[in-house]
Formats: structure tokens, sequence, C-alpha cells
């Protein structure tokens, strides 16, 4: 049964430029029209949660675009689902805060690119949000970075998920970097620092079986990476359809015979 769905609910960011190892940048063809509004989320969270899903992580682009995202999470809470907010924080002040709080928000994942003033505002604002960890991708141009980041985290009692950069035009061997070697060890993610190095992959992914996607245009993929496997799209079929569709591709790659760096951070709870 699928127990969790990762629904984009914009391409769009308010990173100008975005990130280069966004990857609406590696792979532009990912910038999908956001076909997702009010009312179709209500009628996908409605049959997303008669369909077992528990767990709704909200990501893009960058949700907090999103005018209606207090009303998406209100939606799944009256569902009894659990809803995980990825963003990049820029657009989160005291007010939306509460506003996704009192909507019933589960956690936040928030994307830090350095520990500037700015984020150590955040850090601040953070401490009245629902659980949070924070994410900061690494490369070997911005090694330097990461002592910055980890101190950030830690004086802000966050847990924090160093993510490799998926940038497959500029490959990054940043696993052995020291700082990020020692935050595996202080964190007992040595395992998890293999798979960077593309070693001691995962014997099986949980991606189809457990998780699925849902695009910005309505599409459903049961992986962040498998476009070639699109199961139907919410917009014009029964979601039941595409659920047995997705279980019926998921075992091509149920041994996680494909797994790359470029996914390691969907394998790997954040610590």
């Amino acid at each position: 049964m699928v127990l969790t769905s990762f629904v984009v609910l914009t391409t769009q960011c308010d990173r100008v430029p975005r990130c280069p190892w966004c990857y609406y940048c590696v792979e532009p063809e990912r910038l999908v029209p956001d076909a997702l509004d009010t009312e179709r989320m209500r009628l996908l969270i409605r049959d997303l949660s008669l369909a077992g899903v528990r767990t709704l992580y909200l990501t893009g682009g960058e949700p907090l675009l999103r005018e209606d995202l207090d009303d998406i999470v209100a939606m799944a809470t009256r569902h009894g689902m659990e809803t995980v907010l990825l963003t990049n924080g820029r657009r989160l002040d005291v007010a939306r805060l509460e506003r996704l709080n009192r909507a019933g928000l589960s956690g936040l994942i928030v994307s830090i690119p350095d520990a500037r003033s700015d984020d150590l505002a955040l850090m601040g604002l953070l401490r009245e949000a629902p659980p949070t960890s924070l994410i900061h991708v690494v490369t070997q141009d911005r090694a330097s970075l990461v002592p910055e980041v980890v101190e950030l985290a830690r004086n802000a009692g966050l847990r924090l998920l160093l993510q490799p950069a998926w940038d497959p035009t500029r490959p990054h061997d940043v696993a052995e970097l020291s700082a990020v070697r020692s935050w595996a060890r202080w964190n007992g993610l040595e395992a998890y620092l293999d798979r960077w190095r593309g070693t001691n992959g995962p014997r099986s992914c949980a991606m189809g079986r457990d998780a699925i996607v849902v695009d910005a245009d309505g599409v459903v993929y049961p992986c962040f990476h498998r476009r070639d496997l699109p199961c139907g799209n919410v917009l014009s079929e029964p979601l039941g359809g595409i659920l047995e569709r997705v279980a019926c591709v998921t075992p091509r790659f149920a041994d996680a015979s494909c797994f790359g760096r470029h996914c390691v951070s969907l394998h790997v709870n954040t610590p």
C-alpha cells in the first residue's frame, strides 16, 4: 500500500537565478505547467486519503508561492494526513508560520544555501515551527561552507541532512571532504556516505511501493527519477487505476538496480 505521496505544488521558484544544481535547471523539461489548483488539490487529497496515503510531502519549486498552501495543509489535516513542507524558507514569516501551524502542518524541511545572517534570522523563526530539519547541498566549490552550516544547525538544535549536488553535467566527488566525513560520523551516517560514493547501495527501493510522486501537471510517477514510467494523470482519470499501473511498473526497480547518486537523499531519512 502506498503510504506517502510527494506532491509538486509548483515548478516555480523565488530564487532567481535558480540554484545551479536544481533539477529544473539540469533538466528544464521538468518545468511542466502548474495544473493542480485548489479544487483539484481538494479532490486529489480526498482520493489519496481513500487510497491509504497517510503522509503528504508538499514540494516544488517553492510551495510557499502558493497562496492556497494553508488551505491545502488544512484539507490534508481534515483527512487525518500528516503534511511535511519542503521549502527554502524565504517566504516564511511569523504570520505565515502561524497560519500553517493552525492548518495542522506536521513538519518542515528547509533548504539552506549557507550560514548567512538571513539564515540566522530564519533559525530563530523556526523555533516556533513544527518539527524541522535542514538540508544543505554540498559541492566541491561549496565545501568551505559545510562547517558553518553544521554549526548553524547545532546552535539552532535542528537536524541536518547534507545532500550531494545532483548535476549530471558536472559531477562532484564530495564524499571525501573532511567536514562531510566528520558530520557523517557524528550522526552515525557512514552508510549514507557510502551511497554518495556509489557503493553499498540499497537492496530495495521503497519508491512506487510505499511512495509515489504527483507532478505539478498531475502526472503520477513511481519515483522522481523514473520519468520514463508515467502512470497516468489525476486530472483525467481515477487515482485507483493509476495506482494499479504504479504497482505494475514498481517491480522493474524494486531491487534498486537503478539507484545512483542522484537519488541518494530519497533513500535516507533525515538524521
